[in-house]
């Protein structure tokens, strides 16, 4: 039967067996394994045996469940895999197949011959090392460590690294059956990875015992006459290798070859042992990035802000994809799409996964800034350049030194200061404002508009210059309208976030509710989205939100399935305008004066005024 491990945290030690009934993880009383963390939901996910598997099935968290470094909705566990709720680690782990213990002294091994870490690796003639006919030369086997290190040290996952290490060893080795066991200082046993792409249950049959003989010795080992847990004898030889850094044991690698594989000397050994030696660091650097990973997130989802592109869509899934593929070039990236579609949140996560994360991100809006302080913005001014110049300042291309300058709506900017990005952008220098001195600088611009670039370069108010130096890596924002499929799981994660600070525990939406929210075209896109949530949020009096707690702006947002054809204009002032539109409200609130004037966004006093001076009847 497969457990549930916690590996970090006050409980950890503590073992629960994963069955058919669902084990609950979250931050509410109810859960069965309780974390209290502000990253985590009140119900965040749930671990039970579905088809006889172990699986994983997240509740709508805010911040998602992280197995193995990566955000996943639902999925099946392995042996090995890693499950992070917040700051809560948990290990998947098979005790039916591990013994009790870590004895090296009964490892069940026979007709073993070792290598040990002082014995080193020799170059050695061909005709002294007895080579058999068709094995390779020990400076090929040095060649394929290099080539194997190389590959190794891209590895971004666990499994990235286990897929890497399996071809390799298949390829020199061609064994029947190879296991990979990773030591844990939770309980100080060793637990198989199930190993990708092979179709095995490495804790199954693996050699548990001269796994940890080779680790506890720190010694590679042929051995003959092996058993697995359940104490069957496996009938080829063994060969299994330690994986040992500095800071003490990792785990080890175990292959069973097949007889009919080409004779075997000690420099079979020496490889295996000297790969398991080059491969034991990357584990350890692999699993810290993915700790960093988890502590970056939680540390977002504190200050209200996320990293993730959330949405299972296939325009998600696209947008995701080109995201990373961007991150991976140093290319200035133009991101385009309907406002509100979360294009900051694009250009953030191209930095964070760029070689550039651990530098500056900068934003500043194109839009926001008046004409006459735009180029102190950008390039930064001397003291006394301009009346009001009282000191030094830099400005946000020198702020961004050496990492990402995200230019929102790039579109809004004039053509003279186009011009100061353009020569900033192609010679990486500039002058701020009253300085004669030159200040160079090393960035990467990701610009975003929600504007017509082409139709402005036709109409020659917008530099085709400017826009090709930008557009190095251009990345599409997909519409709400366009994912509806997304909008449950996007609306669950503003209730997570909305009803934290507004301390309101609502446990989430009726069926109804959702089929309201995904009636609408949705023109302000995600940000509007979230503004009905949060309005939801303030005026659901039941446990959950239903339908007639969501408020779209009237005149703003139609059903989907409406005509695209508008009806008729008919001329209004903006008084009769403002009037119906804080009647409405008060009819949504049941007349409730507060609840309308947190909606509005006014004070309830300005509210009462405007009840009085348009005589609406509350």
């Amino acid at each position: 039967m497969p457990y549930l491990v916690r590996t970090s945290g006050p409980d950890k030690g503590m073992s629960w067996p994963v069955q058919a009934t669902p084990i609950q993880i979250g931050r509410s009383t109810s859960a069965d394994i309780i974390v209290s963390d502000s990253a985590v939901s009140r119900r965040h996910c749930e671990i039970s045996l579905i088809g006889g598997k172990p699986t994983l099935v997240d509740l709508g968290s805010s911040n998602r469940t992280l197995v193995n470094g990566e955000p996943t909705s639902k999925c099946e566990l392995r042996a090995g895999d890693e499950l992070a709720v917040g700051p809560a680690v948990f290990l998947v782990i098979n005790p039916d197949t591990a013994e009790e213990g870590f004895n090296p002294g009964d490892s069940g091994m026979t007709h073993t011959m070792t290598i040990s870490p002082s014995a080193g690796l020799l170059l050695r003639d061909e005709q002294e090392a007895g080579q058999t006919a068709g094995r390779p030369k020990t400076v090929n086997d040095l060649a394929e460590l290099y080539n194997i290190g190389r590959q190794i040290s891209q590895a971004s996952t666990i499994d990235d690294l286990l897929a890497i290490l399996v071809r390799r060893l298949r390829a020199r080795f061609k064994p029947a059956t190879l296991w990979v066991g990773r030591y844990h200082s939770a309980d100080k046993d060793l637990y198989c990875y199930s190993i990708p792409d092979v179709g095995i249950d490495g804790a199954a049959t693996a050699p548990i015992n001269a796994m940890k003989g080779a680790l506890a010795e720190e010694q590679a080992k042929l051995v003959r006459g092996a058993r697995t847990s359940s104490d069957h004898e496996i009938g080829f030889p063994v060969l299994v290798a330690p994986l040992v850094v500095s800071g003490g044991p990792i785990g080890a690698l175990a292959l069973a070859l097949e007889k009919s594989s080409l004779p075997l000397d000690d420099g079979d050994l020496e490889f295996l042992f000297a790969l398991a030696h080059q491969a034991a660091p990357f584990f350890v650097t692999v699993e810290r990035e993915q700790k960093l990973t988890r502590d970056v997130e939680r540390l977002r989802a504190q200050t209200g802000e996320s990293s993730t592109l959330i949405g299972i869509s296939d325009a998600m899934k696209s947008l995701r994809t080109q995201v990373r593929e961007a991150a991976e070039t140093d290319l200035n990236a133009l991101i385009l799409g309907e406002t509100g579609t979360g294009k900051e949140l694009a250009a953030r996560m191209i930095h964070d996964f760029s070689a550039r994360a651990n530098d500056p991100f900068i934003v500043l809006n194109c839009a926001a800034i008046p004409h006459e302080l735009m180029e102190s913005e950008l390039f930064g001014h001397v003291k006394g350049a301009f009346t009001g110049a009282h000191q030094d300042k830099t400005g946000r291309f020198e702020q961004a030194n050496g990492g990402t300058l995200f230019l929102d709506e790039i579109g809004d900017l004039s053509a003279q200061h186009q011009a100061g990005v353009l020569r900033a952008i192609e010679q990486g220098t500039f002058h701020r404002v009253g300085s004669e001195h030159e200040t160079r600088v090393n960035v990467r611009v990701v610009a975003a508009t929600n504007r017509d670039l082409n139709a402005m370069m036709r109409d020659d108010t917008y530099r085709s210059d400017l826009y090709h130096r930008l557009n190095g890596f251009e990345i599409q924002m997909p519409t709400l309208r366009d994912r509806v499929e997304d909008i449950p799981e996007l609306a669950r994660h503003f209730l997570t976030l909305g009803r934290e600070r507004a301390k309101r525990p609502l446990e989430g939406f009726t069926n109804e509710a959702f089929d309201h929210l995904q009636k609408f075209s949705w023109p302000g896109n995600v940000r509007e989205l979230k503004s009905v949530v949060d309005r939801a949020i303030a005026l659901c009096k039941e446990k959950k939100i239903r339908g007639s707690d969501l408020v779209v702006t009237p005149q703003l947002d139609v059903p989907a399935s409406a005509s695209a054809v508008s009806a008729a204009y008919t001329p209004r002032t903006l008084s009769e305008v403002e009037k119906q539109h804080i009647a409405d409200t008060l009819q949504e609130c049941g007349g409730n004066v507060r609840d309308a004037a947190k909606i509005l966004g006014i004070g309830r006093s300005t509210l009462y005024n405007k009840i009085a001076e348009y005589q609406i009847k509350a």
